[in-house]
């Protein structure tokens, strides 16, 4: 069941269920529902079918629900799972809510009518928004609050008679989904190279609220990107629309005052389809995580170019550039990473091979956040960054400086602006080193990249955050770059350790899983 506080359970209500839609994340999108009214028959009973989610056929192969009948003893708000594979053997899984209420008075003398309002809010790409802040007004009445729940859901019960005008906002996390990748899309719009054509990224792109898309949109994002600000100024981290609002002109919806708000006129019974499409502010390629069950996406992991330095030792008082080449040949329009410093050890001096306001400093960590025009065509060994230090003790660069194990991803963007994971490795070296793992997070599998000095047998096993081992595996490499897959049965998600030991070394690092 729902923790949502349900009807009386006297039967003396009208049956009628309420299917809303969630999301599946694992393999598609549900298709498409709305709410669906059935009432009880004359013996106090009903029953529903797959077709009564869709308002439009769709042809399924397969499909099941985990529960199809309800009598007088249902009456109340339940959960049910709906699954199901379409005709394009694609598969799809949704939680709905079930609400039982009675219109026969068969279950009780009397008939009585629920007092509530009922909606949920949903992104363009149908993924439910979590901690969405919605608020009920009558008038100059005493307002009332409630967060949408992960399926972005929200329900006010036992109101009494009113007209109540429904508004949500959530303002909050305002870097969530924003990467280079936007800064590259609102880029191409500005450029005329390829125009964003949906009106709700039109929106997410003018991210000052200026109603239009400037250059100074894409200096906001990057700041945001790079955290050199927390917030966009004069503008809500989220911006909500009607979910059945039509868009007068598409192309330019700062021509028009688009509804962000439902008024629920004299309430006689429950009201409910008060959607709303959730647009995300400067994430224009919809990677923003919504609720806490959504799944990162996956990104590619063929032919994946990584950044490469060498290792060094250095001096106290010493200044040294250390130079980040490719290690393979690849063609990109821009990347974003963060670099992580032993302050107590170095000192960045300056950074070269991209312009001042890409990167920026904070604390121990180095975000940088480079684009191009057209793509850039780098070679195996290319000097990429120049990055100059200043030493304050004796030390060796592979013990002082790498990348930064932060939720900043990692990546690169080819021609075509798909993403792809970057990473760091250290050569002319004499000991191991092990770089991130990729995807990361992950839902199947990770691959561990690593430097390995010479051959040997090399142990790699994961651990829970009580320190039980759950995987382990052991394997005969060769010297060079590897990179080691990591396909051990996760209980659930969350946080887990690998541990590397090579010889005399002994690594441990971080695993982030999540459920499918």
């Amino acid at each position: 069941m729902y923790k949502l506080k349900s009807h009386d359970t006297r039967c003396g209500i009208l049956l009628s269920i309420l299917l809303l839609l969630s999301s599946s994340y694992a393999f598609s999108q549900c298709p498409s529902s709305n709410t669906v009214l059935l009432p009880l028959d004359a013996t106090g009973h009903t029953s529903i079918s797959i077709s009564d989610f869709f308002p439009q056929p769709i042809s399924l192969i397969d499909s099941s629900l985990s529960q199809e009948k309800f009598d007088c003893r249902d009456i109340g708000i339940h959960e049910i799972l709906l699954e199901g594979i379409t005709s394009s053997e694609q598969y799809f899984t949704c939680k709905e809510l079930v609400v039982v209420y009675d219109s026969t008075s068969y279950c009780s003398d009397a008939i009585q009518v629920p007092k509530a309002i009922l909606g949920k809010i949903l992104t363009q790409e149908g993924v439910p928004v979590q901690s969405v802040s919605v608020s009920i007004s009558s008038g100059d009445k005493l307002s009332y609050f409630i967060n949408t729940n992960e399926d972005g859901i929200f329900l006010f019960n036992d109101l009494p008679n009113a007209t109540y005008l429904i508004e949500p906002n959530r303002r909050m996390d305002y870097d969530n989904g924003v990467s280079t990748q936007d800064l590259l899309i609102v880029q191409r719009h500005l450029l005329d190279l390829k125009k964003i054509k949906s009106p709700y990224q039109l929106i997410a792109a003018d991210v000052n609220n200026s109603k239009t898309i400037t250059a100074y949109d894409m200096i906001l994002i990057r700041q945001i990107i790079l955290r050199a600000i927390d917030r966009f100024p004069d503008n809500d981290s989220w911006r909500f629309v009607k979910a059945d609002y039509d868009f007068e002109t598409p192309l330019n919806p700062f021509d028009e005052i688009f509804p962000a708000s439902y008024e629920v006129d004299f309430l006689p019974v429950i009201s409910i389809n008060n959607n709303f499409t959730a647009i995300k502010i400067g994430d224009l390629n919809h990677s923003v995580i919504a609720n806490q069950n959504q799944l990162s996406r996956s990104r590619s992991t063929s032919n994946m170019p990584i950044m490469q330095v060498n290792n060094r030792q250095f001096q106290k008082g010493e200044v040294f550039t250390i130079e980040i080449s490719a290690s393979q040949n690849f063609k990109a329009t821009g990347f974003q990473i963060a670099f992580e410093i032993e302050e107590s050890a170095l000192t960045l001096e300056a950074i070269d091979g991209i312009q001042e306001e890409a990167y920026r400093k904070d604390g121990n960590i180095i975000r940088v956040s480079h684009t191009e025009i057209s793509s850039t065509e780098y070679e195996k060994k290319q000097n990429i960054l120049q990055l100059t230090f200043s030493a304050k003790k004796q030390g060796t660069l592979i013990n002082n400086f790498g990348l930064a194990q932060t939720t900043f991803a990692h990546e690169w963007y080819d021609s075509t602006l798909q993403k792809h994971p970057l990473t760091l490795h250290f050569a002319n070296t004499s000991t191991l080193s092990v770089s991130t793992n990729y995807p990361n997070p992950f839902t199947n599998s990770t691959l561990l990249p690593m430097n390995i000095p010479h051959a040997g047998l090399l142990y790699l096993s994961v651990y829970n955050l009580r320190g039980r081992e759950i995987w382990s595996m052991q394997k005969q490499v060769t010297a060079g770059v590897q990179e080691i897959p990591i396909a051990a049965f996760f209980p659930s998600s969350g946080i887990y350790v690998y541990r590397v030991k090579f010889g005399d070394e002994d690594i441990l690092g971080k695993l982030n899983y999540m459920v499918e």
